[in-house]
């Protein structure tokens, strides 16, 4: 499900010209661009950081099912914990890039006086 995501990432990389580029004022102002940008977020933030939770709560749920030895266990946790933690940092990122594209496409002047 956290996949739902990623052809969304995979269209800004397009947009943008890769994963390391910095889009221009010109792509950044752009319909397609801006609508690529929310779904984004709003796919990213739903099925990467609230379904946080709920996954923890139905790997709580199954944990006395769970017939595997306790160091599996733990690698399980260790793995998700690594993994929510990226899914959050990522998240942040993307909603700095939000932030820097809205003051681009809003404000006037480099100050970020709105227009």
């Amino acid at each position: 499900m956290s996949e739902l995501s990623t052809p969304f990432v995979s269209l800004h990389c397009l947009m943008t010209g890769g994963a390391d580029q910095e889009p221009d004022a010109k792509t950044r102002r752009n319909w397609l661009y801006l609508l690529n940008g929310s779904i984004l977020i709003s796919v990213f933030f739903v099925v990467r950081v609230v379904a946080i939770p709920f996954y923890y709560h139905i790997a709580v749920a199954f944990w006395q099912q769970w017939q595997s030895p306790l160091w599996l266990k733990a690698l399980f946790v260790l793995f998700s914990l690594v993994g929510d933690s990226l899914n959050a940092i990522w998240f942040v990122g993307i909603m700095k890039g939000a932030a820097k594209t809205a003051r681009q496409v809003f404000c006037d002047d480099a100050d970020g006086a709105v227009a």
